[in-house]
């Protein structure tokens, strides 16, 4: 019986959750590679977007169990999922709109600077404008 209780204990505390956070890892990998591949861009703020989309789960879980909604006899987390899902779509346009279009639209911020512009044409086709130097004033 002690084999057992060290089987079932090795598989709780190591097995099971070493293989989560191993998922979780391979997934943010694939997640840059992709990108990378696809815009020949490095978004090293995947991680982060991961760690806003988790927080985003974990918050909601709470907030559905408060109030007392559930899932029956699944957890609480898989109705928390698409929100989580959503406000990471939200938080990645936001970004794209703010920050990665502030090259293409000029920014009236920058009116004292010249920007020199650039058309690439990327692996894929795309056309994309891009900042390639800025000289002050």
């Amino acid at each position: 019986m002690d084999l057992l209780n060290a089987l079932v204990a090795l598989a709780n505390y190591v097995i099971i959750p070493g293989l989560a956070y191993g998922s979780q890892l391979a997934l943010g990998a694939l997640g840059i590679t992709l990108i990378y591949g696809v815009l020949r861009f490095s978004n090293f703020a995947h991680g982060d977007t991961m760690a806003f989309g988790a927080t985003l789960s974990i918050l909601g879980t709470w907030w559905l169990q408060s109030m007392g909604i559930s899932f029956g006899v699944l957890p609480t987390a898989l109705l928390a999922l698409p929100f989580s899902i959503l406000g990471c779509i939200a938080l990645i346009l936001f970004t794209d709109r703010a920050l990665f279009c502030f090259c293409v639209l000029g920014i009236a911020a920058l009116a004292p600077y010249n920007i020199v512009w650039r058309e690439a044409i990327l692996a894929h086709g795309h056309m994309m404008t891009a900042c390639v130097s800025l000289t002050g004033p």
